[in-house]
């Protein structure tokens, strides 16, 4: 049956015959909604940052979240807790999958507790000590089967990029190419296509924070250290040294508890000035070098509560 489009007060309203279907806030969502009949969809939701923020990002759309959190073996369960308590503070359902018995996934830091997860900005080698062999493709696969089983309209991935000329690489299930194939793949799955939603395709970290303010996302309810210690974030490996970056971009401290850092500690942080206002960037002319700075931790505290006082 064909569906049909109104607004209402600026909401478009999709309908199929006599019934309702949803309420979107956008001419596209609606579109989709009315092609599929529905709005639901399934997330990959870990409780960190990024997934977090799809979360909120496609509730503020109107779209029905159905949120699928895996226990692929990690070390700790910190994410997972959150997922679960955010899940329940929004009222949203949740399916939980255990995939902790799966050997392919125990050849990196994350899961093998026999090896190290290496500190600093991701390069080469401490890339490779937390990358999950074909995680994202194998989580995608199941949300797409539980996409297909509750006809939905597809599957939400939280994947963003990063810029290369700071961070010298970035996992490659997580470039727009892998995006692009996962989307071929899911039209060709079933006898109808599925969508594949990935909001922050191709932006970076700091474009998801700036969404995550927008929405102003509790952010200290979710959880992205690698390392789970219950004393707070360590602030030393790669995702706490990239979401320390994404903050700093937007002008913004992380809210979330991190153990005592020294000096040497935070002199892995890195952010781009070049996209700053020009009154601010006035009072860091005297640190101004090229475009890019390295700053120990403690100058970046007490620098930004210098103005923001």
């Amino acid at each position: 049956m064909s569906y049909t489009i109104d607004t209402i007060n600026d909401k478009f309203r999709v309908m199929c015959g006599p019934d309702v279907i949803a309420l979107a806030k956008t001419k596209e969502d609606a579109e989709l909604f009315g092609q599929y009949k529905t709005n639901e969809v399934i997330l990959v939701y870990s409780g960190g940052l990024d997934s977090t923020t799809v979360l909120y990002d496609l509730i503020d759309r109107w779209y029905k979240v159905i949120a699928m959190s895996v226990n692929y073996g990690q070390k700790h369960s910190q994410e997972l807790e959150k997922a679960k308590e955010i899940c329940k503070k929004l009222n949203i359902e949740q399916i939980e999958l255990d995939l902790s018995n799966v050997s392919i996934f125990q050849t990196n830091g994350l899961v093998n507790k026999d090896m190290e997860i290496k500190d600093g900005l991701y390069d080469i080698e401490n890339i490779q000590s937390t990358m999950v062999l074909n995680r994202n493709s194998i989580l995608a696969n199941y949300a797409l089967a539980y996409a297909m089983n509750r006809k939905a309209i597809g599957i939400a991935l939280w994947i963003h990029s990063e810029d290369q000329s700071t961070w010298e690489i970035e996992y490659p299930d997580c470039s727009p190419e892998f995006v692009s194939a996962l989307k071929v793949l899911a039209k060709q799955i079933d006898f109808r296509p599925y969508e594949v939603i990935v909001p922050f395709s191709g932006k970076h970290k700091g474009d998801v924070v700036k969404r995550g303010l927008e929405l102003q996302i509790p952010y200290e309810d979710t959880w992205s250290c690698y390392k789970g210690e219950n004393k707070g974030a360590c602030g030393k490996c790669g995702t706490c040294v990239q979401r320390l970056n994404a903050f700093l971009s937007n002008w913004q401290m992380d809210v979330v508890k991190y153990q005592s850092l020294t000096q040497d500690d935070l002199e892995l942080i890195w952010f781009d000035f070049s996209t700053l206002k020009q009154e601010k960037e006035e009072r860091i002319w005297s640190i101004n070098h090229k475009n890019w700075y390295k700053l120990e931790i403690m100058d970046v505290w007490n620098w930004f509560w210098s103005i923001n006082q």
